[in-house]
């Protein structure tokens, strides 16, 4: 009976000693970064969605849904946020945002801490051709667009 029990004991030992070899392996691995979780996208990349989400709300003439990712403080050539919402509800009701197109091919994003600028922006419709370019700001860990120049 005693000789049960030290195999027993024997063979206990040797799965815990196998046990912790894996348990340090695994350690070793999630500290080298292999099956670590993956980055998030880069501050440029969420710029860029921002910008393509807004750009895909104005040519479906969503404007609430655009202005959405405007700040408060936003401003422009049309004006503050109020300003740019009547501009495009009116350009769109009187059919000037028909078949907008919008080429976002030469977008360029500079990041400077929690400010960066997207130009290189080219909208086309019935109201003629026009570049773009926005300014935006990081607030409570989002994107949000703060300004909007032609250029």
């Amino acid at each position: 009976m005693r000789i049960t029990n030290v195999k027993s004991l024997a063979t206990t030992r040797a799965l815990l000693a196998v046990l912790t070899v894996f348990a340090l392996l695994g350690a070793g691995c999630a500290s080298s970064g292999a099956g670590s979780v993956p980055a998030g996208p880069s501050d440029e990349e969420l710029v860029t969605q921002v910008i393509n989400s807004s750009l895909a709300a104005l040519q479906a003439k969503d404007i609430a849904k655009m202005m959405t990712a405007y700040a408060e403080d936003f401003a422009s050539d049309q004006g503050d946020k109020a300003g740019m919402t009547e501009f495009l509800t009116t350009a769109a009701s009187q059919g000037f945002l028909d078949g907008m197109t919008a080429n976002v091919e030469a977008l360029a994003v500079t990041v400077t801490g929690a400010t960066a600028k997207a130009t290189g922006v080219a909208v086309e419709g019935a109201f003629g051709a026009l570049n773009l370019g926005f300014d935006l700001a990081k607030r409570d860990g989002q994107w949000i667009i703060t300004g909007q120049t032609q250029q």
